[in-house]
């Protein structure tokens, strides 16, 4: 975690351990971290403490890695190839990868705004009606509202009712930019710290009556990966333009993207079929969207019937498309047949 601002400085200083999992998507390596010490290095130091105090992968690790490299290299033929699931199937495996990503989710942001002036704090984001550091405040609110979560569903209480948010909510938007930024990642660490705390029998026991559903420990992940990628995006994309969602959460987050265009997506009198290819990685959906809603499915190589409206694009934008989050200055690699993607981005407004 870098430190290059003043009002970073008492958050970054002294040892921090969190035992937590770095894993490379990808699989070229897993590594655990027991214990890294943070005293304002830089983002290039910080990578080079974390290799040094590298213990190697254990086993389960490199299962997980070698699920994850049957999930990234899917085969190249969306005409005969199903949607394949990923096989991260054991609630360990599943939770160091979720974990991970928003780890890394997290490490991404901390880089990101450490070395910006608080003027720089109050510069747009791209969530319109945010700045920068609006955007942490956001996260830093869910973040503590997340620890709440997690307490409820451990205690077996149900999830907190609206009106303990408010309070939240207004503490923070009354906090000046650079605290804001400040204690923003301070939440979102111990969070992080929270949840990998958590013994075997923790993470099985923890249930949470949320949403009108029955959510685990592995749903509190999902849920607060979606928020956390999807917005550090939101920031980064302000400062680059170039910049796209991380490929560790485009992964993962992909394959549960049907229940958020399920409970999302607005509906339209002028119904809507299109068949959806996306790209890195490999994904086969159909989109239906009319007056009662939306429903996103995967297409196997059993179903046969041709489609008049195709759209291909890399997975990181059809993420992005149905968060909200594809205006004209970041659509690359996105080919259309008989669908309008404005149309669909009238489907999908954002938050």
């Amino acid at each position: 975690i870098a430190d290059r601002t003043a009002y970073l400085m008492d958050l970054f200083t002294g040892t921090l351990s969190i035992g937590r999992h770095v894993v490379n998507v990808f699989g070229e390596y897993s590594v655990h971290v027991s214990q890294i010490a943070i005293d304002r290095l830089s983002s290039q130091e910080r990578n080079w403490r974390i290799l040094q105090q590298t213990n190697l992968a254990t086993d389960k690790m490199e299962g997980l890695n070698r699920s994850l490299v049957r999930l990234a290299n899917m085969p190249n033929s969306p005409e005969t190839t199903p949607n394949l699931q990923p096989s991260i199937t054991d609630l360990a495996s599943m939770f160091d990868a979720w974990y991970s990503a928003l780890m890394n989710s997290h490490l991404r942001l901390t880089d990101l705004v450490a070395g910006l002036t608080p003027e720089e704090l109050e510069g747009s984001s791209y969530a319109s009606e945010w700045n920068i550091a609006q955007v942490l405040s956001h996260l830093g609110s869910g973040a503590e509202i997340f620890s709440l979560l997690l307490k409820a569903g451990l205690n077996g209480d149900p999830a907190p009712e609206r009106e303990v948010y408010l309070p939240i909510w207004e503490r923070w938007n009354a906090k000046r930019p650079e605290q804001q930024t400040h204690d923003s990642l301070r939440f979102n660490a111990e969070f992080l710290e929270q949840m990998v705390a958590l013994d075997d029998s923790q993470r099985r026991a923890l249930h949470l009556s949320m949403f009108g559903q029955d959510q685990d420990v592995i749903d509190l992940l999902r849920l607060r990966l979606s928020e956390h990628a999807v917005h550090t995006w939101d920031v980064a994309v302000a400062l680059d333009q170039d910049a796209t969602i991380a490929s560790d959460a485009v992964v993962l987050l992909l394959d549960i993207l049907e229940r958020r265009v399920n409970r999302s997506a607005k509906p339209t009198e002028k119904p809507i079929e299109v068949r959806i290819v996306t790209q890195d990685p490999k994904r086969l959906f159909v989109l239906n969207v009319n007056i009662d809603g939306a429903v996103l499915r995967p297409l196997t190589n059993l179903e046969v019937a041709e489609f008049k409206a195709s759209l291909e694009l890399p997975a990181e934008a059809f993420i992005r498309l149905v968060y909200g989050r594809l205006g004209l200055e970041h659509r690359h690699k996105i080919y259309e047949d008989g669908v309008d993607i404005d149309a669909l981005r009238q489907v999908f407004p954002g938050f």
